[in-house]
């Protein structure tokens, strides 16, 4: 890959940061109208906006310039590099929450999935880039993931469905005038057919992309259309016009100012087939060793897959059997050398490796029901929310995190946290005055205020039982505010009770202050809980307290002594704790 050669002092002397910006984005622009027609430029103006769009610090203008280079590594064949730089951009858009950016991410790496045959994760992430471009109301870029996931129903087996994806695309890439888009989409709808035989409609679908590419001068995709017209000539046993097709096309390509190799490669392996059918050996076996020679120089490894079957077929039906062998041999070693560069390439695409379902069963999923896979992927996201948020309302979010992540959560110990317990008075007595589901509606009622205020002040809800209600403060997360926090807490609990006016439900309410260990028991259904003389002690305060009072410890009181005006109750017995000082929170000092 070319890297720009320009110092970067001399590109922008003396220019605003509004002005660099604008430039930035110029090159990354001018770099992706250049992706196809001259690809070498391309790399070079994207690598000059890298490059400013770091030094400015500018974000947007770094991953678009990640996706221009990408998509000329990819070009080149290097497919590891793709993935990593795409996967770069990709990263730098969800950094600074950039959906066009994020969606442009995920439809080249689908590209690059589907040049490497994995057909699973491209339609996973084209997916991705669907739902992200129709909440954009992109109908073009629809339109293009749309193109290749046509073409990967059509390697399920599911041409029915391919088929209405590619007019659907071509539908819209038609009325927007999209013709870049549009010869691409032709391509792809010309091969289908040409692998349902429908040789007609496939040559005029492909001549018709032919035409567009050759109007836009973009030669990289002209020699694909073009290469691809011939394979319905030869299909067809039209040898003649196939070669006068592949013989003009690499014409135009040597004499272009930069090479296409990968074009020309397939040029020279269809004229050999072309020459193959008509039995002209040697011209067959003269053009497959140009193409190998070029592939060779050029790395494409792809292209050597293809020419080496090619040469030992070819040298098989003249019973050359030993130069047949040898290529056959050589075929399974470029087989083998693909294998490993596919697995390589994803690898270190970590982040698109994180899915649960074999490719396999998907298939067998699309063959039974016909299910389109951006539904089943749309339930399987529903799901994993549900369940995330229902494992969130369980736990702690931290606590649930590592959970998720490890499978375990480690206890933890906590020099201080505040615990606060409450029960309504009497409650045995109330209960047998109300019916069995006016109790749990009051009950309900009262904990849902509960829970909104200990969120509001950032506290942690361990545990209800019957009519008790148990929080604390400074954990999962340690805080040094949490004294103060717990008690602001108990006092809007209180007050919410009390405005209520109801004679049959009077709250009481015990506070203490200490270390505890918390973590998660149970292994079935898992219960975030604190353990400790702490926790002891708060419930001692709850049960010494008195009706519509915040009742709290003397360490408590020391804690928070400058933020509240406390009564003094004096040494008071608690169960199994002898006599423990107590105060009543009456309310906040004014400042």
């Amino acid at each position: 890959m070319i890297v720009a050669k320009t110092p970067l002092a001399s590109m922008l002397p003396h220019s605003s940061e509004n002005e660099t910006i604008h430039f930035i984005d110029e090159l990354n622009d001018k770099s992706f109208k250049l992706r196809h027609l001259n690809q070498k430029q391309s790399a070079e103006l994207a690598h000059q906006a890298l490059q400013l769009a770091t030094h400015a610090l500018y974000n947007k203008g770094r991953g678009n310039a990640l996706l221009n280079i990408g998509f000329q590594e990819m070009n080149y064949g290097n497919y590891d590099k793709a993935f990593n730089t795409f996967n770069h951009a990709l990263d730098v858009f969800r950094k600074i929450d950039n959906p066009r950016g994020i969606s442009n991410a995920y439809y080249n790496l689908g590209l690059v999935y589907l040049r490497l045959g994995d057909y699973d994760n491209s339609m996973e992430v084209f997916q991705e880039s669907i739902k992200i471009r129709k909440a954009l109301n992109d109908e073009d870029g629809i339109a293009s993931c749309k193109s290749h996931t046509a073409f990967i129903y059509s390697q399920f087996g599911l041409d029915d469905t391919a088929l209405d994806e590619y007019n659907e695309s071509i539908t819209i890439l038609r009325s927007n005038n999209n013709k870049a888009a549009l010869a691409a989409t032709l391509v792809g709808l010309g091969v289908l057919k040409m692998k349902l035989n429908k040789l007609a409609e496939a040559k005029e679908h492909l001549t018709e992309s032919m035409n567009i590419r050759k109007n836009l001068n973009e030669i990289n995709g002209w020699l694909g259309s073009i290469n691809y017209l011939s394979d319905v000539y030869l299909k067809e046993g039209n040898t003649s016009e196939a070669l006068l097709l592949l013989k003009q096309a690499l014409n135009t390509a040597v004499n272009q100012h930069q090479l296409f190799a990968a074009g020309v490669c397939r040029i020279y392996t269809n004229v050999a087939k072309a020459y193959t059918q008509q039995k002209d050996y040697d011209n067959g076996i003269l053009h497959l060793e140009k193409a190998l020679d070029l592939a060779i120089e050029t790395k494409q490894q792809y292209q050597l897959h293809e020419i080496y079957f090619e040469l030992a077929k070819l040298y098989k039906s003249l019973n050359m059997f030993d130069r047949a062998l040898d290529y056959y041999e050589k075929f399974h070693e470029s087989k083998q050398a693909l294998i490993n560069l596919n697995a390589a390439a994803k690898l270190k695409n970590l982040e698109m490796l994180n899915k649960v379902e074999m490719r396999e069963k998907e298939i067998e999923i699309h063959r039974l029901k016909n299910i389109e896979l951006k539904d089943r992927n749309r339930i399987i996201r529903e799901e994993r929310k549900k369940s995330d948020e229902l494992l969130m309302n369980i736990l702690p979010w931290r606590t649930a995190k590592e959970l998720k992540k490890n499978g375990t959560a480690k206890a933890r110990r906590y020099k201080l946290v505040t615990v606060l317990f409450s029960d309504f008075v009497n409650f045995t007595k109330t209960a047998e005055k109300l019916s069995p589901e006016k109790v749990v509606s009051c009950i309900d009622r009262y904990f849902r205020a509960f829970d909104e205020i200990i969120i509001k002040h950032n506290i942690e809800k361990i545990k209800t039982i019957g009519d008790a209600y148990m929080a604390a403060g400074g954990v999962p997360k340690a805080t040094t505010s949490n004294p103060i926090d717990v008690v602001n807490a108990g006092l809007e609990m209180a007050e919410y009770v009390n405005k209520q006016n109801d004679p049959l439900f009077k709250i009481r309410m015990g506070i203490h202050s200490g270390p505890v260990v918390a973590g998660i028991v149970g292994i079935k259904k898992f219960a975030y809980d604190i353990w400790g003389d702490t926790v002891n002690i708060a419930s001692r305060m709850e049960s010494s307290g008195e009706a519509d009072k915040v009742n709290i410890s003397g360490f408590t009181y020391d804690l928070i002594k400058e933020q509240f005006n406390c009564l003094y109750r004096g040494k008071i017995i608690a169960k199994n704790k002898g006599m423990v000082d107590m105060y009543f929170v009456e309310g906040r000092k004014k400042d």
